[in-house]
């Protein structure tokens, strides 16, 4: 059972289909612990992917709960840990440090595949977030919250599409006003979430 789901983890990783990738490990735990209550005991490969999944899907919430659910023997693992740093980075809206910490630590070369599509996900999130939320943008400010060099901003979001022109030192967005605007009406029941959620503050370990 244990080489199956890996051999099916290790398809869907180079597959880039992420959310499969959760909804596996999700159930792959519950059938774990139900035949051993000690399965979370020492896995840390599977708890580190599952944690990478969940930030890849921006699921940080549950991420959270998987934290606090892992054995203390699995989160005194090295990458566990960073991992676990560039989570809260992302919870608290602090994607330069996210960034800097995923580029600064050394990770094993199995983990680097989690890593490199973390920063993926970060970096297309926030290219839409603020081509959406504004008009234009610093240049610089921009490549601080993708973690990466001026140049290389402009080239990914001109890759994307989001880009109307490059103008003293900022980024002009693409007017996409009848899109958003199709989008917020047909999605107006996860808007009404998203501020019900917005109200509460969840607490996360420090």
């Amino acid at each position: 059972m244990a080489n199956e789901f890996e051999t099916r983890m290790q398809q869907l990783i180079q597959a880039g289909q992420w959310d499969e990738f959760v909804h596996d490990c999700e159930a792959y735990e519950l059938e774990m612990f139900s035949k051993n209550p000690s399965f979370s005991d020492t896995n840390v490969w599977f708890y580190l992917g599952f944690l990478f999944g969940y930030l890849i899907t921006d699921d940080v919430n549950n991420a959270r709960f998987l934290y606090k659910r892992m054995k203390d023997a699995v989160k005194t693992d090295v990458e566990i840990q960073a991992t676990w740093a560039i989570a809260k980075c992302i919870w608290n809206h602090k994607l330069p440090e996210a960034h800097a910490m995923a580029v600064a630590h050394s990770w094993q070369p199995q983990s680097k595949v989690f890593v490199g599509a973390l920063q993926d996900a970060l970096q297309q999130r926030t290219l839409k977030l603020y081509s959406t939320a504004y008009s234009n943008i610093a240049i610089a400010d921009l490549a601080q919250a993708l973690g990466c060099d001026d140049a290389q901003a402009v080239s990914m979001a001109q890759s994307k599409g989001l880009v109307q022109g490059v103008d003293g030192g900022y980024v002009i967005w693409k007017d996409t006003k009848a899109e958003h605007k199709t989008l917020a009406s047909s999605d107006i029941t996860g808007l009404e979430t998203l501020k019900k959620l917005a109200q509460h503050t969840l607490f996360i370990e420090k």
